[in-house]
């Protein structure tokens, strides 16, 4: 067997505890002991790894350090970026900048010589702001490595800490005052003139980077002091989750790990994030510090809480309810034979609360998790058969027997034709799922032998998982929260709230975007474009407005006529939004909207397919939702594009709830006008 090629890592990682101008900390400097011994027992790892440790991390020192070492870093490279320490917020009137922040503020590392509270004998060094963090790896990027940052401070989620044994890593609770533009490491570079003119993009474009931060920009990073020693919250848990794994786990799943295991830990909330800047919709998913791409190979995992006990990241929003604490439930834990029940105890909207009773299969401790698969109990779908008698009755007893076996509550046959929710149409060579009273396939037909048994139970395997995943997304489409306080509000002040969905149909040649009207939550949509293929299509941004005072997790999911689940209109597949904050999906590029040809062919009137924005004050897994499209029958795959950015504002504690809501678009089958266009 080949050996797998080490990663060849650069590494800086800063850390300090006391400071020239500001209140000191305790544990950044253990923080960066236990990070170097990590990489170091890697062998993964070719890690070259530079250190900057209290009066060493002047912002001259840290700057020339990433130039001078995280430089080094070329394509199939790491660079990693690691701080320890204090993080503020500035004040900024630069234009540029509060487009592409955290409204007029600056998010920054407090370094060593930082000057933030303009101390009369401390002289002029600024911190360290989010924007020059952008103009460095801007330089760096040309190398094209892999770029990580991971910041265990206060106000990091975008650039960028606070025990009775909990302590705060902020230096200041309010934003300081706006720094001269001789403060930024880029004055000479770049023109204040030329940043009030044209946009940060245009001007310091942004480098592809994992960016994890040990709290949103709202919130605050903590340490605390265990056994006479002191670390950072948020670093103790990655280093926890990541020494109790087998093998090294994605971003996606580093991060959702982590977040469980902090919830409850501080005083305060502390909700880590993790998303990507990329053009690569695989990179969330790619292995920490830049490992292959990892195959999600289940659906959740239980993990140990220090303050609340285990933890399935399922909740109401996943189709948990309230009448489901105290009984069992089935969970099959991977390397284990059989499944086992762990008993509910508290259900939350993103997450529940489980108890291991006797006998119990889960040994608790610091980071440790167990990867499982889980069947929420769902109401079952209505099928009525069609079809000759003698493939009819085959069909019919082999669904039967396979529903029988494996227990499954997805489905059941209907008696009538008026009882079903589908049609399945029993052919001697293979099935069809239609919709009732209908003979026109909506996913590729599956090839089944009705008259060779030998042959069939592959075939009903495959029948049965499209059933289950149509189930499922029936599911998902009328999911929605039996009470809520989230709809309280001035009912003629906004169309929707808390969280407004506007919809803008684009020119594709001028680019001007005229609102759609939303009719009780549907449109009838034209495809009033034609591609110069002369292909139909039309094109829509999607734009998201927090209108309440609460801070809260947004997930945006495209349901598609072929039965799939994607959530990658929004970075991370969810994101927060502040009071007063918005968001446009895919970062403002349009949403293409076309038919596929089998839907021309066959004559369809239309299709529908819809948008459904789960609202959430807590951060959820959005993963259990998402389903990968079926088929459709002219064999072409479907899907949408990814991006990655997106900017938080201001926090609060409300009490835990949640709510979601459907936008249904049918797409009319015929163009209406034609513009040559360029290929969508």
């Amino acid at each position: 067997m080949l050996e797998k090629k080490k990663i060849n890592l650069f590494a800086l990682l800063v850390g300090i505890n006391n400071y020239a101008h500001v209140k000191g900390l305790s544990g950044c400097i253990n923080d960066v002991a236990n990070i170097e011994q990590y990489l170091k027992s890697r062998p993964s790892l070719e890690a070259d790894i530079e250190t900057l440790i209290g009066r060493e991390a002047t912002k001259q020192g840290v700057v020339q350090k990433i130039i001078s070492h995280l430089g080094k870093a070329k394509e199939g490279d790491t660079a990693m970026f690691y701080f320890a320490g204090h993080g503020l917020l500035e004040s900024t009137s630069v234009l540029a900048f509060q487009k592409a922040g955290v409204g007029d503020r600056l998010e920054s590392l407090v370094c060593y010589d930082s000057n933030p509270f303009n101390e009369p004998e401390g002289g002029k060094v600024s911190c360290l702001a989010d924007k020059e963090i952008r103009y460095l790896l801007a330089k760096m990027s040309k190398n094209n490595p892999h770029l990580v940052l991971v910041f265990d401070c206060c106000h990091s989620d975008s650039a960028s800490r606070h025990s009775p044994n909990l302590e705060q890593r902020r230096a200041s609770l309010n934003p300081i005052p706006e720094r001269a533009w001789d403060g930024f490491i880029f004055q000479h570079e770049i023109p204040r003139k030329e940043l009030e003119e044209k946009t940060l993009d245009e001007v310091m474009p942004l480098a592809g980077h994992v960016q994890m931060a040990a709290c949103r920009d709202v919130e605050v990073a903590w340490e605390y002091t265990e056994n006479g020693k002191t670390m950072g919250v948020f670093t103790t848990a990655l280093m926890k989750i990541l020494g109790a794994s087998e093998k090294t786990p994605s971003y996606y799943q580093l991060n959702k790990h982590i977040n469980n295991f902090m919830r409850g830990w501080a005083v305060q909330k502390q909700t880590p994030q993790c998303y990507p800047i990329s053009k690569d919709p695989h990179l969330l998913f790619r292995t920490f510090l830049g490992g292959e791409i990892q195959q999600q190979a289940h659906r959740s995992e239980i993990v140990w809480n220090p303050q609340e006990g285990w933890i399935l990241p399922l909740g109401k929003i996943h189709g948990l309810t309230g009448e489901d604490a105290g009984n069992p439930f089935p969970v099959f834990v991977h390397g284990r034979k059989s499944s086992k029940d762990v008993y509910i105890q508290k259900v939350n909207p993103g997450y529940c609360l489980v108890v291991d009773k006797n006998p119990p299969a889960l040994s608790p401790g610091p980071g440790q998790s167990y990867p499982c698969e889980v069947q929420i109990p769902i109401p079952p779908m209505s099928i009525f058969i069609k079809g000759g008698e003698k493939e009819k009755r085959r069909l019919e007893d082999a669904l039967k027997k396979k529903i029988k076996e494996s227990k499954s509550s997805y489905v059941k046959l209907a008696d009538e034709a008026e009882e079903a929710d589908y049609t399945l149409w029993a052919r001697p060579k293979e099935c069809i799922i239609s919709l009732p009273n209908d003979n026109k396939a909506l996913v590729a037909p599956i090839p089944i032998d009705l008259l060779n048994a030998v042959s069939q139970p592959k075939s009903v395997d495959l029948l049965c998982n499209y059933l289950e995943q149509i189930a499922q997304w029936n599911f998902l489409l009328d999911a929605s929260p039996r009470r809520t306080s989230l709809h309280s509000r001035p009912s003629e002040h906004y169309t929707k709230y808390p969280v407004e969905l506007k919809l803008y149909q684009q020119n594709p040649d001028t680019r001007e975007k005229k609102e759609i009207r939303v009719d009780q939550g549907c449109i009838n949509l034209d495809l009033e474009y034609q591609t110069p293929a002369g292909q139909p299509y039309n094109q829509l941004v999607v734009h998201l407005i927090n209108h309440s005072h609460l801070h809260l997790y947004c997930s945006l999911l495209y349901l598609s006529m072929n039965f799939e689940a994607d959530a990658s209109l929004l970075p991370g597949n969810g994101c927060w939004l502040s009071p007063g904050d918005d968001i446009y999906a895919l970062e403002g590029n349009p949403i293409v909207i076309t038919n596929d040809s089998y839907i021309v062919k066959d004559n369809w009137p239309g299709t529908r397919e819809f948008l459904k924005l789960f609202i959430c004050t807590e951060q959820f897994d959005v993963e259990p939702l998402l389903l990968k499209g079926l088929p459709i029958p002219d064999g072409q795959n479907r899907g949408l594009a990814t991006s990655r950015a997106f900017k938080f504002k201001g926090f609060s504690h409300p009490r835990k709830d949640w709510t979601c809501w459907n936008t249904e678009f049918f797409i009319n089958n015929h163009p209406q006008r034609k513009l040559p266009t360029e290929n969508p």
